[in-house]
């Protein structure tokens, strides 16, 4: 007498509710896995803003306080001259730090997408480089060169242009941005649409840091070179130059609809 063993398989209603499953699990943990991914960026953007801050400090303690003016590179004039990256050259040798791990593809076309990097073209002594990057800096730090320079045409008493201020923790040096730098306004409101930032030297430069690439917030490194989170509402509340008035409140408490979500 001989045994007969069937093997039996899955039928097909099992095969679906195991692939129901699976979905399921897989709609649980993927929104924890880009969480976890985005807060692993968010480390790395700090961790490369908070180098900035002390590559800031160097250049400091190198020329008396000052920061770098708009004119010159060690004293020499050119085209490339009024780029902070290439004044700070001397400071740092890795360019990974030029890039938010959230805004590392670079712009189409000029398409204004606060989750790309920015770049420009410019002219040395031997041929035309290009420089990415995600952050930028607050323009208002900047000195002011014997030779004089464009940005000078703003009120000049506005500048800090030393690392002497009553409370460094609060003015802002360099951050996550749409441009390489900005002259934010305290009646600068905030941008009605969300991306939307402006390229020329005109108002609502605010709106260049204005974006939302940490769930909210940008990283920011300050005149004492600490480094922070700060929420997009909080923006208004530094002390971006001398006589920015961190209690105007020029939004009236009234946000445009995406900031009020984040």
């Amino acid at each position: 007498m001989h045994l007969t063993i069937k093997k039996k398989g899955f039928t097909l209603i099992e095969l679906l509710v195991v692939i129901s499953i699976i979905a399921i699990l897989m709609g649980i943990l993927l929104p924890a896995l880009n969480k976890v991914r985005e807060n692993a960026r968010t480390v790395v953007c700090a961790s490369n803003v908070k180098q900035w801050g002390l590559v800031f400090a160097l250049y400091n303690n190198d020329f008396n306080d000052l920061y770098p003016d708009e004119t010159s590179v060690n004293g020499e004039q050119g085209a490339n001259a009024n780029w902070w990256f290439e004044k700070l050259k001397p400071y740092y040798q890795n360019t990974e730090l030029l890039l938010c791990p959230s805004a590392k593809k670079a712009y189409d076309a000029g398409a204004q997408n606060p989750h790309a990097c920015w770049n420009v073209v410019w002219a040395d002594n031997n041929n035309n480089q290009v420089a990415h990057c995600s952050y930028g800096a607050n323009a208002w730090i900047a000195s002011q060169s014997k030779s004089g320079a464009p940005l000078w045409i703003y009120d000049t008493s506005k500048f800090w242009q030393k690392n002497n201020a009553s409370k460094p923790q609060n003015v802002p040096v360099f951050m996550d941005c749409a441009l390489f730098d900005g002259f934010p306004e305290d009646y600068d409101r905030a941008p009605i649409q969300y991306g939307v930032f402006n390229y020329g030297l005109g108002p609502n430069m605010m709106w260049r840091f204005a974006i939302d690439r940490h769930e909210g917030y940008v990283n920011c490194t300050f005149m004492d070179s600490s480094v922070r989170k700060i929420h997009i509402k909080e923006l208004w509340e530094l002390k971006w130059h001398r006589k920015f008035d961190t209690k105007r409140d020029y939004n009236g408490g009234r946000w445009p609809e995406w900031i009020n979500k984040l």
